[in-house]
Order: C-alpha cells, then sequence, then structure tokens
C-alpha cells in the first residue's frame, strides 16, 4: 500500500467566516468528521509547519503578504469576497505551509499521496493579491517549493467550478509547471479560455478545459483520458497536485456544473493507475465546495481511492446540448501530442 498522509491544523478554524458566508469553518469540520469515521483509512496525521517569509515570496510579493498580515489583525474585507479574521494569517501560514510539507516528504519518499485538508483555499490569489475566498495560492506555493529547492516539474490538475486565474498567472511563463483547468465557463474570475496557454517558456503549459452549464463526469473524465493523461505522459513531472474544488459537483449552489462524487473518485482512480508512470507522488489541495453533504461525501470518495480502497463508480451524463472537447484538442494539438 502506497503512503498516505492527511495534514490538518484547528488553526485552520481560526480563520472565521462572517456570517453567511459560503467559505466557513463548516466545509472543514465536515469533512474531517467524515475522515474520523472511518479512522482516516489509516493515514499518517501530520500537524502542518506554518511557510516562512522567504517561502511565500516564492510567488507572492512582500506587499500582499504584508497586505494579509495586517488585515488579519482585525476582521474584515480585503476585496467583496475576501475576508479576514484575527486568526487568518496564521491560517493561511499553515496551508501553504502544508503543501510545501507535503511536496517535501513525497521528494524524499516518505509519502506518495497526501490530502491536504486546508483553508483559506488558494488557486484565486495573485502573486499581489487576495481574491475569491484566497489569501495565499497554497498548491502554486507546493509546485514553487519543488521547481526552487529541487528544479523538479509539477502539474496542478484544477476541477473547481471556477477558474484558478492566480495558479495560472503565476505559472504562464514557466515551462516547470503544468497548469490544466476544468471549469464552468462563462463563469467567477471571467479568465480560462482556450486560447490562454501561456506565453514565453510557457507557451503551451496552460491547458484550459472550459465547460458550459451541464457538463457532467463524463466530459471530466474523457478530456482527463484523451487530452490530460496523453500531456502528462510527455511533460513526466516528479508531483501532481490537484486543486480539488468540489464546488464543481452537482448540487453545488455556486455552480451549473454537474459533477459527482464518482466523477471525483473516477478522476483520482485514473490518477493512482498512473502514478509512479507520470509522477512520484500525488497531493489533494482542498479548495472549494460549498454544499457541505456533497462536500463530505466527494472529499471522503476522492480519499477513499487514495487509500486504495475499492468505491463504487457511477458516472453521470452531461446534458445533450454540452459541446464536446474538440475545441480543446485542437488548441492543445499545437503543443502536444495527444495520441501518446
Amino acid at each position: 500500500m502506497s503512503k498516505l498522509a492527511v495534514f490538518y491544523s484547528e488553526d485552520f478554524l481560526g480563520h472565521k467566516a462572517p456570517p453567511y458566508h459560503p467559505e466557513n469553518e463548516n466545509r472543514l469540520i465536515s469533512i474531517h468528521k467524515a475522515f474520523e469515521k472511518v479512522d482516516f483509512y489509516d493515514a499518517e496525521i501530520f500537524e502542518p509547519r506554518a511557510a516562512n517569509l522567504k517561502e511565500l515570496e516564492l510567488i507572492h510579493t512582500k506587499e500582499h503578504i504584508e497586505n494579509v498580515k495586517r488585515a488579519s489583525e482585525t476582521s474584515g474585507y480585503l476585496d467583496p469576497d475576501t475576508y479576514t479574521s484575527p486568526g487568518s494569517y496564521n491560517a493561511a501560514l499553515k496551508a501553504a505551509g502544508s503543501l510545501m510539507q507535503a511536496t517535501q516528504l513525497i521528494q524524499e519518499k516518505e509519502l506518495s499521496r497526501a490530502f491536504c485538508l486546508l483553508r483559506p483555499p488558494g488557486h484565486h490569489a495573485l502573486a499581489n493579491q487576495a481574491m475569491g475566498f484566497c489569501l495565499f495560492n497554497n498548491a502554486a506555493l507546493g509546485a514553487a517549493w519543488l521547481v526552487h529547492n529541487h528544479n523538479k516539474k509539477v502539474a496542478i490538475l484544477d476541477f473547481d467550478a471556477h477558474h484558478g486565474n492566480g495558479t495560472q498567472s503565476i505559472f504562464f511563463e514557466s515551462d516547470k509547471v503544468l497548469y490544466c483547468s476544468w471549469h464552468q465557463w462563462p463563469h467567477y474570475p471571467g479568465t480560462g479560455w482556450l486560447d490562454e496557454v501561456g506565453q514565453g517558456s510557457g507557451r503551451g503549459y496552460t491547458i484550459n478545459i472550459p465547460l458550459p452549464e451541464g457538463s457532467a463526469d463524463d466530459i471530466l473524465i474523457k478530456s482527463l483520458d484523451e487530452i490530460v493523461i496523453p500531456v502528462l505522459k510527455q511533460f513526466e513531472p516528479s508531483l501532481i497536485i490537484v486543486s480539488a474544488g468540489f464546488d464543481s459537483h452537482k448540487d453545488d449552489p455556486l455552480s451549473s456544473l454537474l459533477f459527482s462524487e464518482s466523477g471525483y473518485a473516477a478522476f483520482t482512480s485514473r490518477l493512482i493507475k498512473q502514478n509512479g508512470k507520470l509522477a512520484n507522488g500525488i497531493i489533494y489541495c482542498l479548495e472549494g465546495g460549498y454544499d457541505l453533504d456533497s462536500l463530505q461525501k466527494s472529499a471522503l470518495k476522492s480519499f477513499a481511492v487514495l487509500a486504495d480502497k475499492e468505491v463504487e463508480i457511477t458516472l453521470g451524463e452531461s446534458k445533450p446540448e454540452t459541446v464536446s472537447i474538440e475545441k480543446v484538442k485542437e488548441s492543445v494539438k499545437e503543443f502536444w501530442n495527444l495520441n501518446k
């Protein structure tokens, strides 16, 4: 059995949400309870370390870091969506630190799989700006740590309903990090169209799969099998980080995609089968997901697959009017051979 770990801290609950805000402590509490009921599938539990200033500066500006720290002295908002409380800075440091710690342990072959059960989420955070509930970009920091310290390649796969504009922006000119995103289009934050492929040495290392309302598990898995896995085989990353945004679930109030817990499990299973061929390790990093029931079920089913447990998978089908992925293929074929 592969070495599996969970990174979790009670400090993540110190990021206190204002009343009625969808990104609140109950999200983590619900998942943690579900994991507890199965004894974490015997995974090792880590209290994550806090990221330090030098590590945050791998991708974030000093001004942004200081803004988050200062804002966290009181309760308030950094933008219309993104709040802070007196516990937010510490929670954000540990969220970032959990990705770096998991990445380091995989690099040292102490682990092969990890689930970072964290908040605040990260994939909207830009180098110089908090955005979309996100303070620091956790997944990007994990990737940047491995690139900076070991000159390794990393793939970030993001199935959150909202495009990870922060992650894309941070690595847009890099050929060390491959960013692939499945997201509802059009939708917040308004980025992530087919023509956003990277620039300079990063051209071809951003793959966007914009999906219309009603897109379901079948299109997620088809595009993974026919586009992303062939690209991964050629890119040969040392690590795969999954920005696991479960707000693409059919029951989530913040999107109109129709993914299910079975779809996420199938996605995870495909990566597990390729693990070792594609990468040395896989990290799941929690992003969105705001319906507590579907969030809990989705996270648990993906975690079960990471733990090599047998799960039942029944894929949902997209609405008939949903567009195909042929336009995505045409865009990607300019840079990659999809027949691998």
